[in-house]
């Protein structure tokens, strides 16, 4: 009942906003004689044969959609007069209140998207006239977020129309593949405090094409303008960390992804650069733009490369992790000062002869006096010395470090003039890398401009070096 009553609803609006039919048209009648409900029932009834809405399926992106369907005459007697049946585009007014009536939200499909038959005319016995409505596969090329249809309406001049079967809606539903990123949101912090300025960490955005590829080619792309880049880093969801637009100096990325044959899946490489980047939290938004070469769909979600950097290596604590080839605890300048983080404190290595008569106390020719640090770095280090004596402090040293898995010492670094008479500290530049073991070597002195690697003894005593403190960052 309630179909029914929107039937004849809409034919009345449709009448009454077309004006165009003999039912409802006084200027057709001047003349002529009244048709009587008598009459009118003997006029043959045309109808269509599909009403109401129908849906045509379209996926095929090369190929052209039909819909076959059927304009049907009958009637309470067989008659030999002909009978005319037109099939109508319903005008945009009579479509919005189509709409309305039944809830429905299509857009008129433009002329250039279809064709099809559209007048008939039964003769004789005819009760039957086949219609072929073509969907043009221009329709892939309309805007895909709305939902387009061919809103027909049967009329006839010398036939009744059947109110029920008289509105046929062709809707194309179309079938277009998305392009969308595997990944969306904010993605696992990466941390590079650990990384080499020189290295590059490579990030992947699997990229995914939901529907079969059909042997299409075409290109997804990405947004590369840093000024909707860094409007897009807003979208990212509040957690109470400031960010900033990673700048285009520490990535490389390509504008877009080409798809063929068959592929359904690509990774968009990006390629993270640490560089002289500073301390921060930085977010790259990775957002399709579009889809070049067919008209697919795309994903509008964005996923956010968090890049975190502290350019500070933490301090390590080195207590009790310490070995030295110089030192005794019978001098009172015992190897321990040096991690007591009191600057008036001092290690010195010993300066009287009979320690190194006895052997408790050696020299290397090729380190001098040194200290071990025995430490595991996995990424990065820095050494800071510190200085309280102004007449044996180191004038020459080096920083060597046993690679993970090697056995071998490998020079990172050697120094010179980098104390003076007064107390003072320096601090060495990062060594990125994995290390098992550090040595630190003091190869010359201040007292005597000793070299350390060979040291002779005068006397009771012997030239010696002396450091406050040892400190170790890294990670």
């Amino acid at each position: 009942m309630e179909i029914m009553k929107k039937n004849i609803y809409l034919a009345a609006i449709l009448c009454g906003l077309v004006g165009v039919f003999s039912s409802c048209s006084d200027d057709d009648k001047k003349g002529e004689a009244a048709t009587t409900d008598s009459e009118k029932s003997y006029k043959p009834v045309v109808y269509m044969r599909d009403a109401d809405v129908r849906e045509v399926n379209m996926q095929d992106f090369d190929t052209d959609a039909v819909f076959t369907t059927s304009v049907c005459r009958k009637g309470n007697s067989v008659s030999t007069e002909a009978v005319d049946a037109e099939l109508v585009v319903m005008t945009e007014d009579e479509m919005y209140y189509y709409n309305k009536v039944y809830g429905k939200s299509f857009s008129m499909l433009p002329k250039h998207c279809y064709d099809y038959q559209k007048e008939y005319v039964f003769s004789g016995s005819e009760e039957v006239h086949e219609v072929k409505i073509t969907l043009k596969k221009d329709i892939f090329n309309l805007d895909n977020s709305q939902k387009y249809a061919l809103p027909l309406r049967l009329i006839s001049k010398n036939g009744t129309v059947d109110e029920d079967q008289e509105v046929l809606i062709v809707a194309a539903d179309v079938i277009v593949p998305e392009i969308k990123l595997e990944k969306s949101g904010k993605q696992e912090v990466l941390d590079l405090s650990g990384v080499n300025p020189t290295d590059i960490v490579n990030v992947d955005i699997p990229i995914s094409m939901f529907g079969e590829n059909e042997g299409w080619e075409f290109s997804a792309e990405f947004e590369t303008d840093p000024k909707k880049l860094k409007n897009l880093v807003s979208y990212c969801p509040a957690d109470g960390i400031e960010y900033s637009l990673l700048g285009t100096d520490y990535y490389e990325m390509e504008s877009k992804i080409d798809f063929s044959g068959d592929e359904r899946e690509k990774t968009l490489s990006v390629k993270i650069k640490r560089g002289d980047l500073e301390t921060g939290n930085y977010l790259l938004p990775i957002a399709l733009t579009g889809v070049q070469g067919m008209p697919f769909k795309y994903s509008r979600e964005i996923c956010f490369v968090h890049v975190y950097l502290n350019n500070e290596f933490p301090q390590i604590d080195i207590k009790n992790k310490l070995v030295t080839n110089g030192d005794t605890k019978e001098t009172g300048y015992e190897i321990s000062r040096v991690t007591d983080s009191n600057t008036n404190t001092c290690w010195q290595s010993p300066w009287y002869s009979s320690y190194w008569l006895t052997g408790k106390v050696t020299c290397d020719s090729e380190y001098g006096i040194y200290i071990d640090v025995n430490v595991a770095i996995t990424k990065g280090m820095q050494v800071k010395i510190a200085t309280k004596t102004g007449h044996n402090y180191p004038v020459l040293w080096r920083i060597y470090g046993k690679k993970t898995g090697n056995e071998e010492w490998t020079m990172l670094k050697e120094y010179s003039d980098t104390f003076n008479n007064t107390p003072t500290s320096f601090k060495t530049e990062k060594f990125y890398g994995s290390y098992s073991v550090v040595r630190v070597a003091f190869l010359k002195s201040k007292d005597g401009n000793t070299d350390l690697r060979n040291i002779t003894l005068s006397g009771g005593y012997c030239k010696n070096v002396s450091i406050a403190e040892l400190e170790l960052f890294g990670l």
